[in-house]
């Protein structure tokens, strides 16, 4: 799983002047915008947006192209398919064992019939 610092983040939005850009956040439910440290090959999280309104605010304060974030709806909606968090789950899914060493049972695979013990 990418860092939301990388320079290869894959779920960047735009990107805005050479210092800035707008990625969504790993887990989808936010957008980011970040500059990049001067001294490090890293990216910094500046402001945080729910909605496009908010985001348009910090455009200005940081002297960026609005014109940039047009097509984007007025609340996030995620761009992508899977956050990286849904990703990570998916993946560690896939290796769970239980201290025996056997695969983790599913309940949604489960043949076992669970019976209701109503009072």
């Amino acid at each position: 799983m990418l860092s939301e610092q990388c320079a290869n983040y894959p779920y960047m939005i735009v990107n805005l002047k050479p210092h800035y850009r707008l990625i969504e956040c790993r887990d989808r439910y936010q957008w980011i915008l970040q500059k990049k440290d001067k001294n490090k090959e890293r990216w910094r999280g500046v402001s945080y947006f729910l909605f496009k309104a908010e985001m348009e605010r910090a455009f200005l304060k940081h002297k960026l192209d609005l014109t940039m974030v047009d097509h984007l709806p007025d609340r996030f909606q995620s761009q992508y398919k899977t956050g990286q968090g849904v990703q990570r789950v998916i993946r560690e899914a896939g290796r769970l064992q239980d201290v025996t060493g056997s695969p983790a049972k599913s309940f949604s695979h489960s043949n076992d019939m669970v019976t209701d013990h109503a009072a």
